[in-house]
């Protein structure tokens, strides 16, 4: 098992950068395969490294990203999207969430299922699925695409958080220039909401132009909180909505 001689976090085979410190790995060291953990460099502090990958589950708390916003006269909105976890059944009470700290309570009036059998409803609907969620009594302007249908109480919105991410190389779709003490991008968790963000990178001196950077960073959404909870994966994406890099949630700041 290798270990980052500057941080000691436990690396994965072949990793060219320390996920935790963004510390380069040489060729040299790759080989060379096992740092000794009882080195005074770094005393312990590999047991203090989370495991930031969570894994969710079907017995989770329901929650799903809203992707679009259908209005039905006379029934109300069918709010589509995928299920991040848990799973959602017909009668059920959820939350409306994101944007702001105001929770619209509703209850789940149909299901449908997007992507097959388009037009029968269901009783539920699991983690993974893509979805339209019916809710009863309310019209478009209460919703909108970016906030999130959750189980009442089960999660809330943050204005910053850090995370293990990657700006890509240029031969690789990455930025030109990159400004690692605040930079203006885009961070997608769904596949269609962007929320505009300052990223301000955790360790200094490491990005060269054009060669990409891998570490810890702050995203800031400034007046703009959203749901973010630690494990989530997302996108960053430039001003012209292209695709220059990803993370996963570390921890939560504010």
């Amino acid at each position: 098992m290798k270990y980052c001689i500057n941080c000691g976090a436990q690396l994965v085979s072949e990793a060219k950068f320390c996920a935790l410190c963004g510390t380069p790995i040489s060729r040299e060291e790759r080989e060379q395969g096992i740092h000794n953990l009882d080195d005074d460099r770094f005393p312990n502090t590999h047991l203090d490294t989370p495991t930031f990958i969570k894994e969710f589950t079907e017995d989770d708390p329901f929650l799903m990203y809203i992707d679009d916003v259908f209005p039905i006269t006379g029934r109300g909105v069918v709010g589509t999207g995928v299920i991040v976890r848990g799973r959602i059944s017909v009668g059920e009470e959820v939350e409306i969430i994101g944007f702001d700290y105001n929770k619209k309570k509703v209850k789940i009036s149909g299901i449908t299922k997007n992507r097959t059998e388009h037009r029968k409803l269901h009783n539920s609907a699991v983690m993974n699925e893509d979805v339209g969620i019916l809710l009863g009594g309310l019209q478009k302007c209460d919703i909108r695409t970016g906030q999130v249908i959750s189980k009442p109480n089960s999660t809330t919105v943050v204005k910053e958080f850090i995370a293990t991410s990657e700006i890509y190389a240029i031969e690789n779709g990455g930025p030109i220039s990159f400004n690692p003490v605040g930079h203006k991008a885009y961070c997608y968790f769904s596949k269609s909401i962007g929320v505009k963000t300052k990223i301000i990178c955790q360790q200094s001196g490491q990005y060269l132009p054009g060669n990409g950077l891998f570490g810890k960073m702050k995203f800031d959404f400034e007046d703009t909180p959203i749901v973010v909870e630690e494990g989530f994966r997302f996108d960053i994406k430039d001003n012209e909505r292209v695709k220059i890099g990803s993370g996963i949630v570390f921890s939560i700041l504010a």
